[in-house]
């Protein structure tokens, strides 16, 4: 997630719902946690979510509500000492037990030092003796590295992509909001073609994560060999407008729909090509006709 901006903030509704949603994405965050990242949490007003804020209210407003935001610490420890007493030594054993495990998976770094100290303090245990008697200060166990990724053109052949293809794929990764104006329709007449998987899978992912964001949709594919590919693409500059880009993506996929339609009609004129003269049916024959006199 880190790997493109390193400061996130997540944004969700204010309710329980938005709030466990918030605690999930930073558990997602805490391997990616390294020093110099940050993860700050925007909790909005019941009801409201990013687009609907921004369109109430402008840009400028939304943005302001940044300052609101809650830091990876402080969010991390409010939610956790939400469940226990921490007047009390049990209460602080108890979150003690809870965050340990959790703080482990941060990356080794000042950051993690520093989550320590605040554990230490909440707890009223030394950090040397908190950090020997639960072993915080021990490495987690990393993923296994991923495979070096394949070159942009490469990765565009492997996945059989058309320039246009692969247009469609930067303009959505730029703004993944427009997928809600693509209709069941048109994925219906992009799906079933293997050029035009990814495309369509990333159409699904953002329609059914609904406020789902460039970061987010990136992350899905952090550990295939798409990864950089995909990346690539997101971050190459649009100089669009927010409707330029709507209208841009609206006529992108016409185009790969019709491009699509040419190629199975010239696949099926090279057939009957193909065939014996005395083996076309009438209504082949009339079909090569009609395109040889083109």
């Amino acid at each position: 997630m880190f790997s493109i901006v390193k400061t996130i903030v997540f944004c969700f509704d204010g309710d329980a719902a938005g709030r466990n949603a918030a605690w999930k994405a930073l558990l997602a965050a805490i391997p990616a946690m390294e020093d110099g990242c940050m993860a700050k949490f925007l909790f909005l007003p019941d009801g409201e979510d990013p687009d609907t804020y921004v369109r109430q209210f402008g840009p400028k407003a939304f943005e302001a509500e940044f300052e609101k935001a809650v830091g990876f610490t402080e969010f991390f420890f409010l939610h956790l000492e939400s469940t226990v007493d921490t007047n009390t030594t049990e209460g602080k054993a108890a979150l003690s037990k809870m965050a340990v495990p959790l703080i482990r998976g941060l990356p080794g770094g000042v950051f993690k030092q520093l989550v320590i100290k605040q554990l230490s303090n909440r707890t009223g245990l030394d950090s040397d003796k908190l950090i020997r008697t639960t072993g915080l200060d021990s490495e987690p166990e990393r993923a296994p590295p991923r495979a070096r990724y394949n070159s942009r053109a490469t990765t565009q052949r492997q996945l059989k992509l058309s320039r246009l293809a692969e247009y469609a794929l930067q303009l959505l990764l730029r703004r993944p909001v427009m997928t809600s104006l693509v209709t069941e329709s048109t994925i219906s007449r992009l799906d079933g073609r293997p050029e035009w998987q990814i495309l369509v899978e990333l159409i699904r992912r953002a329609q059914e994560a609904k406020d789902t964001s460039t970061i987010l949709l990136l992350s899905h594919y952090q550990d295939t060999p798409y990864f950089d590919y995909l990346k690539q693409l997101a971050e190459q500059d649009l100089v669009l407008s927010a409707d330029q880009f709507d209208n841009e993506f609206r006529i992108t996929l016409e185009k790969i729909l019709l491009e699509g339609e040419i190629e199975q009609k010239q696949r099926v004129v090279d057939d009957l090509i193909d065939k014996p003269l005395s083996k076309l049916t009438p209504a082949e024959r009339l079909m090569l006709q009609n395109h040889l006199k083109r």
